[in-house]
């Protein structure tokens, strides 16, 4: 929550820096500060869950895996709602579009 909120008062205050550049003489690039935004909100995120960890309750200790063979090991929903299947056809479909457009 704490890196929402104040990501949200970041990116804010990037937008009106932005809009107003010629009186805040605001010369940043977009994508370099949304780069920076990121890198600032990945630090409060990380200092944030070392100052106050999750503590898991019993219902949803169930939904976490231990490691990452929990993942593979697990059926996971039947259909198209797998997990898998899902994560096959987002691979399959970043390669094409890479492949199309790229």
């Amino acid at each position: 929550i704490i890196t929402l909120f104040s990501g949200t008062v970041l990116g804010f205050i990037v937008f009106f820096l932005d809009w107003f550049k010629a009186s805040t003489a605001w010369d940043v690039p977009p994508m370099m500060a949304t780069f920076y935004l990121f890198v600032i909100c990945s630090i409060i995120l990380v200092i944030v869950s070392y100052l106050k960890p999750h503590r898991h309750t019993v219902q949803s200790e169930q939904l976490v895996w231990t490691n990452i063979a929990e993942a593979v090991k697990s059926k996971g929903w039947y259909g198209i709602g797998n997990y898998k299947f899902l994560a096959a056809l987002l691979f399959v479909t970043m390669i094409v579009l890479y492949i199309k457009f790229g």
